[in-house]
């Protein structure tokens, strides 16, 4: 598949997929909408790494931060994931205080003024993320100003901002298939996927 070659992809872009296990539990359901949004924004040619923390422990992620510097971590899940997700957000501060901070799925979508104060993300991606993350990314790779990317929220001077939405993608043929490899998927099926019961 061509990648579009006019984005300056200097700009080093995590995205962590937060482990969502529960105890000793090995299974979780894998995140597709953070799949997909990875897979889009390798096409549009960002420089894009991604870790599925339901694979590791706290360990790696951290090394992951300190050795790559990256300039953006992003993550995401739904509003049960609030703890998971705020000290995630917690772990990446402390060891990449640089990066800006990227948070979308669900959680980005409900209550947005109540999750930029407590969870302290730079930025929330409110619904579909696929082409607002990519928009972000230039804005954030190009010093420009963050009032003309759609779909985002984020704080200035204590004030939220919320700009106006990003239109759907209509062409579905824009979305590329879900970045498997990206996050393991084998690994997934294999250690982490529970067969539904049937009865």
């Amino acid at each position: 598949e061509m990648v579009e070659k006019h984005i300056d992809s200097k700009l080093k872009v995590l995205l962590v997929m937060p482990d969502m296990k529960e105890g000793d539990d090995q299974y979780y359901e894998i995140m597709y909408g953070m799949m997909t949004v990875s897979a889009y924004l390798k096409k549009k040619g960002h420089n894009v790494k991604c870790l599925n923390m339901n694979h590791y422990d706290q360990s790696k992620l951290i090394e992951c931060l300190e050795k790559n510097k990256f300039d953006v971590v992003g993550t995401g899940g739904l509003f049960v994931h609030y703890i998971i997700l705020k000290a995630l957000l917690e772990t990446i501060r402390q060891h990449s205080p640089k990066s800006k901070i990227i948070l979308g799925g669900g959680i980005s979508s409900t209550e947005e003024e109540l999750i930029l104060k407590r969870l302290k993300p730079d930025f929330l991606v409110v619904g579909e993320g696929e082409e607002t993350t990519n928009l972000l990314l230039k804005s954030i790779g190009n010093g420009m100003d963050y009032h003309n990317v759609t779909g985002i929220c984020f704080m200035e001077n204590n004030k939220m901002i919320k700009t106006s939405s990003t239109p759907l993608i209509e062409n579905l043929e824009e979305i590329p298939m879900p970045d498997y490899e990206g996050f393991e998927y084998g690994d997934y099926l294999d250690n982490h996927y529970v067969v539904q019961n049937k009865n």
